[in-house]
């Protein structure tokens, strides 16, 4: 529903008319009078709810690009089965799918696969490589215009929340440190002007703000905007390397496939290796962000 302001309903003057480039502009400035970063979120989706879609632009995964994902691995699994290299057959809820969507991660960089499957240093584990066979658009937050304030702002926003870290078992020692650092976070400690010089710390005050069983309800209903117009796909940056974001194209990012888009993977073939970096080089990750993020904060102060 959308909010009887003056945003508001400029919006739903834009509506009647059915200019869809005035829709879209009124719907972001409609998204960027919220009072704080959360609330851009809030009306982003409540817009899809109403048929109002931002168009972020599209990412082209290439035709012949490489793609990477990383399994456990188990001496009972015959991983020379190219069925064993699908997407999962009961797909519980993640980042990027609702519970039952058939969904398939895959990363660019295989290091990265490491460190995000928590593989411990000195176990083995399987990396599975696949070939695009056509070109693949999927969705992304980095494609927009630096020159577009107001819409480049909404995408830093909803980016940072894709790819802000969960509260899994295995991140406790991460949210140990972002706790500790950042307290309890709620959305009015995102307004604009306390947080305006410490953007690429977004994701890391979404991540210490969400709860363990909240969180991936959170950036479900960011992807589904991005499904509806990007069916084939999802790409986003990896929590522990924040670096994609507007305007910010990395080799090391995730995909996510949906069923369409999986037709135009292959499975070429799979390593059985064993780590051999520390297993708590999330920590060493997050570090290097928060020691930028304390060296601002100590700029301002003196």
């Amino acid at each position: 529903m959308i909010e009887i302001t003056k945003a508001g309903i400029e919006l739903e003057l834009a509506m009647r008319l059915g200019d869809k480039q005035a829709i879209e502009q009124a719907a972001i400035n409609y998204m960027y009078e919220s009072s704080n970063f959360f609330e851009i979120y809030a009306r982003y989706v409540a817009l899809h709810k109403v048929g109002i879609h931002i168009n972020f632009g599209t990412s082209i995964i290439k035709k012949g690009t490489i793609l990477y994902r990383v399994r456990k691995y188990d001496e009972c699994t015959d991983f020379s089965n190219s069925q064993q290299w699908g997407p999962p057959p009961r797909s519980r809820e993640n980042r990027a799918n609702r519970e039952g969507e058939k969904a398939l991660y895959c990363n660019l960089s295989p290091e990265a696969c490491v460190i995000e499957t928590h593989i411990k240093q000195n176990e083995k584990y399987v990396l599975g490589r696949y070939i695009c066979t056509e070109d693949i658009p999927v969705g992304s937050f980095i494609n927009v215009a630096s020159n577009h304030q107001k819409k480049f702002f909404a995408a830093i926003t909803l980016n940072a929340i894709l790819i802000a870290p969960s509260r899994r078992d295995d991140n406790s020692l991460v949210f140990e440190r972002l706790d500790k650092e950042f307290g309890n976070i709620m959305p009015d400690d995102f307004d604009f002007k306390r947080i305006k010089n410490d953007i690429n710390v977004l994701p890391f005050l979404f991540g210490v703000m969400n709860q363990k069983d909240e969180y991936y309800k959170l950036t479900n209903n960011i992807c589904d905007v991005l499904k509806w117009q990007n069916p084939m796909g999802i790409r986003y940056s990896s929590c522990y390397f924040p670096i994609e974001a507007p305007q910010i194209e990395s080799n090391c990012c995730n995909i996510v496939f949906y069923e369409t888009g999986i037709k135009n993977l292959k499975f070429l073939d799979y390593q059985i290796l064993t780590n051999n970096k520390p297993d708590d080089i999330h920590l060493s990750l997050i570090d290097i962000w928060l020691n930028s993020y304390k060296k601002n904060k100590r700029s301002e102060i003196n």
